[in-house]
């Protein structure tokens, strides 16, 4: 198994859940309980009514040449389609799609490359919305992956009625727009 990579997966969300419970504390200025949820051993935890889980991981990694996605315990393939290239550069000539049969879990697997400088396999794993990714979807798909690096890792925060997170809060503290720092213009 190629799963080396979860214990980190396992920091960067629990830091996430620390950080969301110090901010929900100093709103409120009431102790909060954090209490991480196991059940279907799902990312999922509570914190005075919220609910962290996990929404989508993309994962690239690298595969045999040739190698075409594996069939996964659990998931059926819906479709394995050709790619048309959306932008300038084409990237990935196939994606096969598979759907989850107990959930609507659904990955995404990009393969048959074609630039050089791209890695082998492109996977997006998307969550159900109620359940969120568990940990055993997750090492399904990376018990295939070799090599692999971690794209873009999702976390959806759903906050209940009795949290301090509210309309104003939201309009108080979100910040919306551009991840990246913009070069400054004169």
């Amino acid at each position: 198994m190629y799963a080396a990579e979860l214990p980190t997966l396992n920091l960067v969300i629990g830091e996430a859940l620390r950080i969301l419970a110090e901010k929900e504390r100093s709103e409120t200025q009431a102790p909060s309980s954090l209490t991480v949820h196991s059940k279907y051993s799902h990312w999922a935890c509570l914190t005075e009514g919220t609910v962290v889980r996990l929404d989508r991981l993309q994962v690239v990694s690298w595969a045999p040449p040739g190698h075409k996605p594996p069939s996964l315990d659990g998931f059926v393939v819906t479709r394995d389609s050709f790619v048309r290239s959306q932008t300038t550069t084409s990237t990935y000539a196939r994606c096969c799609q598979y759907k989850s049969v107990t959930d609507d879990t659904k990955i995404y697997w990009q393969y048959s490359r074609r630039k050089g400088w791209l890695k082998p396999w492109k996977i997006t794993i998307v969550a159900d919305d109620s359940t969120g990714l568990s940990r055993d979807q997750i090492e399904r798909v990376l018990d295939h992956c070799r090599f692999y690096r971690f794209l873009t890792i999702e976390v959806a925060l759903d906050f209940g009625p009795q949290s301090a997170v509210n309309r104003e809060f939201v309009k108080r503290h979100a910040q919306f727009g551009k991840s990246r720092r913009r070069a400054q213009t004169r």
